[in-house]
C-alpha cells in the first residue's frame, strides 16, 4: 500500500531512559516522528498520536493521514508505538492504571519532555490523542501529567477509572460503566483540584467493539474534570454536519468539552484511509480535532 504522500520526514527512533527505580528494568519504546518540510515564525505545536490494538504506530500515521496535515499546518506528530513484546496484540495496559497502564503513561510523558528539548516544539501547545486503547492510555497520561497537554483527544475511547483487568476491560468496552463514571474517576485523580482539560470525544455510533455508551460516560468525567457544573457561564451548542453531530460545552465563549458522534461508523478513525486497519470513510476525524486543539494553549490551571 502505498500512503497518502508528505513532504517532510518521518523516522522510527528509540528511546532510552533510565527510570527511577534501580528495581525496574531501564525500558527503550520505539516511537516514530514526523517533522513537516517547513516551519512558521513562532514554535511549532506538538501532537502526540497514540494506536490502538493490533495497529502500529505507522498504521495510525497513515490511516489518520495526519502527516499530511502537519505538511500544511506545520506542527511536529509523535507517534509512540506498544511492542509486541509488551503485549500480544500491542495493546497499551490502559485497563491497570497502577502498574503497567503507569508505566507506560509516564515513560511516554518522558518521551514527550525529551522530544520537546530536541525538536523545540512549543510546550504550551501539546496536543495529545488516542484510537481505542490509545485513548485509554491517552485519557490515563491525562490525568497523571495535566499540564503537558494542553487539549485531549479520545476516539473511541472506554470510560476511565472502571476497568482492572483484561476481562473487566471487555466487560466495560462491551456494555459501558455499570458504576457511576464521576466517583469511578476517585481512584485515579482527586477531582476536586484537577486543574481542567479541554477535551474532545468522538466516536462511531455504530461501534460495536467499544459501545457508544462509554463516550457519554467520558463526557461525565471531563465536564467534572473541567469543573462545569461549578460555573455559571456554561452553554451547550449543538451543530451537524454530514453524517456527523457535534455538542459543545462551552464556558466564556471557549469550548472545554466536545462530544462528536459519527452516525455511520464503526470501530475506526473517521475519515481515515480505510486500506489500514481500523480507519474508515466518513467525516473528517483529524481535521475536527485539529479544529478543536488549535484553539488551546497550555498556560495554568484551565478551570474557572
Amino acid at each position: 500500500m502505498r500512503p497518502t504522500p508528505t513532504q517532510g520526514t518521518f523516522a522510527r527512533e528509540q528511546f532510552i531512559y533510565e527510570p527511577e527505580s534501580p528495581a525496574v528494568v531501564a525500558r527503550r519504546p520505539e516511537y516514530w516522528l514526523y517533522t513537516p518540510p517547513t516551519r512558521g515564525s513562532k514554535p511549532p505545536a506538538l501532537m502526540v498520536m497514540l494506536h490502538g490494538c493490533k495497529q502500529s504506530a505507522e498504521v495510525l500515521a497513515h490511516g489518520t493521514r495526519m502527516n499530511a496535515l502537519a505538511d500544511r499546518e506545520g506542527f511536529i506528530v509523535l507517534y509512540p508505538e506498544q511492542p509486541r513484546r509488551a503485549h500480544p496484540q500491542c495493546c497499551w495496559h490502559w485497563y491497570d492504571p497502577e502498574h503497567a497502564g503507569a508505566r507506560e503513561a509516564d515513560s511516554i510523558a518522558r518521551l514527550i519532555e525529551q522530544t520537546l528539548a530536541q525538536t523545540g516544539a512549543d510546550p504550551s501547545r501539546v496536543y495529545l490523542a488516542g484510537l481505542s486503547a490509545g485513548a485509554g492510555l491517552a485519557g490515563l497520561m491525562a490525568l497523571r501529567h495535566p499540564n503537558l497537554f494542553a487539549a485531549l483527544a479520545l476516539h473511541s475511547g472506554p470510560a476511565l477509572g472502571v476497568a482492572r483487568s483484561p476481562a473487566s476491560a471487555l466487560n466495560l468496552m462491551r456494555r459501558g460503566a455499570r458504576v457511576d463514571a464521576v466517583d469511578a474517576l476517585s481512584s485515579l485523580v482527586n477531582v476536586a483540584a484537577y486543574p481542567g482539560m479541554p477535551t474532545m470525544l468522538l466516536h462511531g455510533l455504530r461501534d460495536d467493539a467499544v459501545n457508544p455508551a462509554n463516550q457519554a460516560q467520558l463526557a461525565a468525567q471531563f465536564r467534572a474534570l473541567n469543573h462545569l457544573g461549578d460555573v455559571s457561564n456554561v452553554s451547550r451548542e449543538t451543530s451537524r454536519g454530514e453524517g456527523f453531530v457535534l455538542r459543545n460545552d462551552m464556558r466564556a465563549g471557549e469550548c472545554v468539552v466536545s462530544l462528536c458522534q459519527f452516525t455511520a461508523t464503526g470501530h475506526a478513525w473517521s475519515g481515515g484511509d480505510p486500506r489500514y486497519a481500523f480507519h474508515a470513510p466518513g467525516p473528517d476525524a483529524t481535521w475536527l480535532w485539529w479544529q478543536f486543539a488549535r484553539k488551546h494553549e497550555r498556560t495554568a490551571a484551565l478551570a474557572a
